[in-house]
């Protein structure tokens, strides 16, 4: 199977690209390497492990869908799905063990997210932040680590139920979000950061 790299910019630009599936031995997908192109689906096979460079698909101005394979275990960089302003479904699937790096969905048009009872991997620092976030689902065996203002500024965000797993909340995760309601499990004894709900 593939085990190459695609380079920067390789399919920048290319308006008639719709579907694409990342193999997974692929070990890493170049900075700007989907940039402006016509790409509106994209799936990562099972076992995953390579780089998802900084903005590789960000601007990309059709991306509707994005599915993460089960096992996925590789780094979504830094703004990788930024400004994807019709993202409305990312689904990852079981067994996550990946970072999702630094606001690597920031001004995407997410509107909804789950993450299933068998997440481990981390969320980083803005990574949802000034989405378009309506409801946001932690399975209950979640033991991922949700990051500095992960989910900050996510105007439309009004319930989120933390569950036991959860190791960290960072500072300031959930500033400046809609909340009106937040429940944690009875047995969480996890760490909450400075002003992590602080509006």
């Amino acid at each position: 199977g593939f085990a190459g790299v695609i380079g920067e910019e390789a399919f920048g630009s290319s308006k008639l690209l719709k579907s694409v599936i990342i193999p997974k031995g692929a070990k890493t997908i170049g900075k700007f390497a989907f940039r402006f192109s016509g790409l509106k689906e994209l799936t990562f096979e099972k076992g995953f492990k390579g780089e998802i460079a900084e903005k590789a698909f960000g601007y990309t101005k059709q991306l509707e869908s994005v599915t993460f394979g089960e096992g996925f275990a590789g780094v979504i960089g830094e703004r990788a799905f930024a400004s994807t302003e019709l993202l409305k479904s990312v689904t990852f699937e079981k067994g996550f063990a990946g970072v999702i790096g630094e606001k690597a969905f920031q001004f995407s048009g997410l509107a909804t997210l789950t993450f299933d009872e068998t997440f481990t991997g981390e969320i980083g620092e803005k990574a949802f932040a000034s989405t378009k976030l309506e409801s946001v689902t932690f399975g209950e065996g979640f033991k991922g680590v949700i990051g500095e203002k992960a989910f900050g500024y996510t105007k439309q965000l009004e319930s989120v139920t933390i569950p036991k797993g959860v190791k960290t909340i960072g500072k300031s995760a959930f500033h400046g979000s809609g909340l009106k309601e937040l429940t944690f499990d009875e047995t969480f004894t996890g760490e909450i950061g400075e002003k992590a709900f602080a509006y």
